[in-house]
């Protein structure tokens, strides 16, 4: 037998997770026979069977799941104790008085129907769990419990058990405003479809009796029964229009809703006194219930686009866990992730979600980001770099330090940003708004003057004709055409790791002449690494050199020392060692200076200045002691990958130029090597602004991409700011557009689809103003009855919504294109001095 036939022979496949195990190290129930890979699975096997769920393992094989899950190594009740808490239940549960409590758990072990089925089972058997709702889909399940019968700590403690360990979910407070909202938005349409459905019904019999013959009573049974249900329509699902036309007429404003409230309220009106006057008139209770309907659902789907803007918010908010552990003067505490204080220690291993902004003590893990930066590829970190809140921890251990805690973590100011991007309204839009009202007051006036023409040529035909202008000619699709395409725009665009801040600068983008580019952090990485160690003097070799500069450049906050982090080199016969402002870092040796830093400022501790060589200028750091010089080293910044290709694309449409508070010499280099042919060095952040402002007064529309710190002031002075994303600056960006994915590639994209923006919103613009200038006259002149006024007005608005509802799918393709930040083989860094 082979050494692979021998290794299989030697495996099983473990009976609950299905896991292959050597069968020397699997542990077999005696009951049965059966072999599990551990005692964990062996466990849960006995639970399921003693709680008479065999079944279980039947169901997974006819559904086709994967094999379950195994056991969580936390499945003793005290190691879920702190989720018994008060204030944790207060934050994560809904008290339910007399029923207890209910709390909604993220379980993202259910893979099957055969899982849901088995946790449904399971934790239905305790005291004390009244009823437990598990979505196999969304990976959640809904307990209502009793907690003073079975705490919450043995719900999640057996779930754990089972394979399926939870975290709680907590409801922020947009997530509940958007459920109550949705629920109360589909009751209103389903009341008014029933409704429209039914009347419908008996319309068209009235339809075909007026033209057939229809007995009186007959007609009398339909006209009360249409009463009846669109009372019921008008008064419950029309409710909102009337709610909101009334605060405009408060207000003496004319907005949208007042003809849709004339309208239906008019019809319905109409349509009673006819009834109960029993003319046996004409009645119109299918036009006010078939408005309605429409109406609903165009406001419906709406709604819907906006909650998806918003779910961004939601997702940011369930990312942090309910408890985390902290050390604090030696002593291990669990605390809630607002309660995190900086320098904080915690630990984390494979699957923990950072709580906050910290700095990696010790280890090296890799994190998904992809929330955070719309970066799918896992990203990889070390010792002394920096993890961001929200952050998922793939695969690795690590000690961190919290930095940033509470409100100024980048968690929190994503959410702060996201917020602030929802509730500003673009110039445009409120253009729009106001054209709205404006056209409501017109139509208002050429209604009545219609009404009164009517009322001398055919009296009978001023309400319906009247009706169908009122109705046909709502500026419902004129007031969704612009905001709901910068909503799809901007929920796209937030998917692939672009947060659109300001919604207006999606409408400027597409005429930019000029664009300006920070040079530090913007085109390049702003890390800084060592090229080259030159050694000046005889009697020193690198190793010792290096391991010098590396102690000394641990005691410098200057960026530059940054490119000796990463040296595990030590002297430890280092003393006095201290910080100079801008000039660097001196120290004794053996009762002799050392100074690191700046050459000039470096060199004039060496006893012979004479005689220094000429070539020690040329470095940005040297190393000398009073004896002289002892090394000098190169120092490097790395352009940013694709910044060549977004450059170039770039200059098809417009100007480029580099504007930099840095050096002439390097400034000059990273343009030759971006083929930019306009520079502007040293400049301080005043004379940045000045040089924006006279390129506006030369007519140009001028953008500005920065790192959205030290750029603040140019940024402001733009006409579109765009800022790569840089941690904790985000709360001091006072940028339209944050690059969280930190890809240039980004920017010819974002203008492509600043275009196509534009260009569903003129269609929108278009379909609108069109189709109300085409409907009106014919609404004036009796060729449009009210209930095909109403489908052709629900129409309109609904056109508008799936038109823009079309571009969030163009943005995810358009950016579905942009190379991952890692392991991408075109990916080439220059350097430069």
């Amino acid at each position: 037998m082979s050494a692979h036939q021998d290794s299989v022979a030697s495996a099983i496949t473990c009976q609950h997770c299905g896991e292959q195990t050597p069968l020397m190290a699997a542990v077999v129930n005696k009951d049965n026979g059966h072999y599990y890979c551990c005692h964990g699975c062996l466990s849960a096997a006995q639970w399921i069977q003693s709680a008479g769920l065999d079944d279980f393992y039947r169901l997974r094989e006819l559904s086709g799941g994967d094999a379950a899950p195994k056991p969580s190594e936390s499945t003793n009740p005290k190691e879920w104790r702190d989720y018994d808490r008060l204030d944790l239940l207060d934050n994560y549960s809904h008290n339910l008085g007399e029923q207890g409590r209910s709390i909604r758990l993220a379980v993202p072990q259910l893979y099957c129907n055969a899982c849901s089925w088995l946790l449904d089972r399971s934790l239905s058997q305790l005291d004390g769990v009244d009823d437990i709702w598990v979505n196999g889909a969304s990976r959640q399940a809904t307990i209502n419990w009793r907690q003073a019968e079975t705490p919450l700590s043995e719900i999640l403690a057996l779930m754990a058990s089972l394979g399926y360990p939870a975290r709680p979910l907590a409801d922020s407070e947009y997530s509940v405003q958007e459920k109550l909202e949705n629920r109360a938005a589909l009751k209103r349409l389903a009341v008014a479809g029933l409704g429209m459905m039914q009347i419908m019904t008996y319309a068209f019999s009235l339809y075909l009796g007026a033209f057939q013959g229809i007995e009186a009573g007959l007609e009398r049974f339909f006209h009360l029964t249409s009463l009846l249900l669109a009372t019921a329509v008008v008064f419950y699902s029309a409710a909102p229009f009337f709610q909101n036309a009334w605060s405009d007429i408060k207000h003496r404003r004319a907005g949208m809703d007042v003809p849709v409230a004339l309208a239906i309220g008019g019809a319905y009106l109409a349509s009673v006194i006819i009834t109960l006057s029993d003319s046996r008139q004409a009645v119109y209770f299918d036009s006010a219930v078939m408005f309605t309907f429409f109406l609903s659902l165009g406001r419906y789907w709406e709604m819907r686009i906006r909650h998806r803007a918003l779910s961004s918010v939601e997702a940011l908010q369930q990312l942090l866990p309910p408890l985390v552990t902290v050390s604090r003067s030696g002593e291990s505490l669990k605390v809630a992730p607002n309660q995190l204080k900086v320098g904080d220690s915690i630990t984390l291993k494979a699957g923990d979600v950072v709580p906050a902004d910290a700095i990696i003590l010790e280890g090296d893990a890799q994190f998904d980001e992809a929330l955070l930066t719309g970066e799918a590829t896992p990203q990889h970190h070390h010792t002394g770099q920096t993890i961001l809140s929200g952050a998922i921890l793939l695969h690795g251990l690590v000690s961190a330090r919290i930095t940033h805690s509470g409100q100024n973590t980048t968690l929190s100011q994503l959410r702060q940003l996201i917020e602030q991007s929802r509730r500003h309204r673009p110039a445009v839009a409120l253009l729009a708004d106001r054209v709205a009202h404006y056209f409501v007051g017109t139509l208002l006036l050429m209604t009545s003057a219609t009404g009164l023409a009517w009322y001398w040529i055919d009296p009978s035909q001023v309400l319906p004709n009247t009706l169908a202008m009122l109705v046909v000619t709502c500026p419902c699709a004129l007031s969704l055409a612009i905001p709901a395409a910068l909503t799809a725009a901007g929920h796209g665009l937030s998917h692939q790791g672009i947060l659109l801040a300001n919604p207006q600068a999606l409408e400027i983008l597409p005429s930019i002449d000029h664009w300006f580019f920070d040079k530090t952090g913007t085109l390049t990485t702003g890390k800084l690494r060592r090229q080259r160690t030159i050694i000046l003097a005889k009697k020193w070799d690198e190793e010792a050199v290096l391991a010098i500069a590396s102690t000394l450049e641990k005691h410098s906050e200057h960026p530059i020392a940054s490119a000796f982090s990463e040296d595990a080199r030590f002297n430890e016969n280092l003393q006095h060692i201290h910080a100079v402002a801008n000039k660097g870092i001196e120290a004794q040796l053996d009762q002799q200076r050392l100074r690191i830093g700046h050459p000039l400022w470096a060199s004039a501790i060496c006893q012979d200045s004479a005689s220094l060589p000429q070539k020690l200028n040329t470095f940005r750091v040297v190393l000398c002691h009073e004896s002289g010089p002892i090394a000098g080293f190169e120092i490097e910044e790395s352009v940013r990958p694709q910044a060549k290709q977004c450059i170039q694309q770039l200059q098809s449409h417009s100007s480029v130029s580099v504007l930099s508070g840095d050096e002439y010499n390097r400034v000059l280099a990273l343009a030759n090597t971006l083929n930019i042919d306009a520079t502007f060095s040293a400049q301080s952040p005043e004379e940045k602004v000045e040089i924006i402002k006279k390129a506006q007064q030369n007519g140009l529309r001028v953008a500005m991409v920065g790192d959205g710190a030290n750029d603040a002031p140019s940024l402001a002075q733009a006409d579109v700011t765009i800022a790569m994303s840089n941690g904790n600056i985000l709360a001091q960006s006072t940028a339209d557009i944050i690059l969280l994915n930190q890809q240039l590639s980004s920017l010819p994209i974002l203008r492509d689809i600043a275009r196509q923006t534009r260009r569903i919103i003129r269609q929108n613009l278009g379909w609108a103003i069109g189709y109300n200038l085409l409907a009106l006259p014919l609404a004036a002149f009796g060729y449009i009855a009210p209930w095909a006024a109403a489908i052709g007005m629900s129409v309109s608005s609904l056109l508008v919504v799936l038109n823009s509802a079309r571009l969030q799918r163009t943005v995810t393709r358009q950016l579905y294109r942009l190379p991952s930040s890692n392991h991408n083989p075109q990916r080439t860094e220059s350097a430069l001095p």
